[in-house]
């Protein structure tokens, strides 16, 4: 995985996790899609204590429920044997076995779908636990959702972000700096990508990943989006749906 830039956002990250060893830190990480949130997060908790829960969207909450008990089991915060009925207890059991870790939530507004309940209950946790040593990073993409959640004054969890984050696309400086780790040195290949791609590092991300180093522009988008198996054929479709 090759990791451009950011450097600020690392920083500040690394600081939250130091003041998080003497109380309960929370964070909010928001974005569009495909900006690099959950490679940021999990680039910063490398060398950390880190349970990772992801939100997805349509999951009953038993099926989520059960994949959240499964983090907890691997990772070793609870026995095998051990089960989570709800999410209260879940909630609950987070703060009870999970100090010195960074809990991190990603796509956190689909919870509204999943468990109503969720974020009042966090609240009161957040609220009645502020002694504990550890960090909440709450990651999301759709913002008016977020803001929904975080932002309005009705909202459980309104005021109880410590730290937020507004991740914002690769500058183009920062795009050349992607390309040139990618074989290409040409400033007309900078521009043909950075007009279609942007500064989303998702798209130059998936350029190593399917070994198109050095490959002329028009191969790389016919092989990534244009194909019957390319491997991001439905991604204008994806972006859509999820953002109206």
């Amino acid at each position: 995985m090759i990791f451009i830039n950011r450097e600020t956002e690392l920083l500040e990250l690394e600081n939250i996790a130091k003041l998080s060893e003497k109380r309960l830190f929370t964070t909010l990480i928001y974005g569009p899609r495909r900006v690099g949130k959950t490679e940021l997060i999990k680039h910063a908790s490398k060398s950390m204590h880190s349970l990772y829960f992801f939100v997805y969207e349509g999951k009953t909450k038993e099926s989520l429920l059960k994949e959240f008990e499964m983090e907890l089991k691997e990772k070793g915060y609870i026995d095998k044997d051990v089960g989570i009925k709800d999410f209260d207890s879940f909630i609950r059991l987070l703060f009870r076995v999970c100090e010195n870790t960074r809990i991190i939530f990603d796509e956190v507004q689909y919870m509204k779908n999943v468990y109503p309940a969720f974020f009042s209950v966090l609240q009161r946790e957040i609220d009645e636990n502020q002694q504990k040593k550890m960090h909440f990073v709450f990651l999301g993409s759709i913002i008016g959702l977020i803001k929904k959640v975080f932002e309005d004054s009705k909202a459980p969890l309104y005021g109880r972000m410590k730290s937020s984050l507004n991740l914002k696309p690769l500058s183009y400086k920062n795009v050349r700096v992607f390309l040139k780790k990618l074989k290409y040195n040409n400033e007309e290949d900078f521009i043909k990508f950075y007009s279609v791609f942007g500064g989303f590092p998702k798209y130059y991300t998936a350029m190593h990943d399917f070994n198109l180093e050095g490959e002329d522009f028009e191969d790389v988008i016919k092989y990534l989006f244009f194909r019957d198996s390319a491997p991001l054929r439905n991604e204008a479709v994806f972006i859509l749906r999820s953002e109206f």
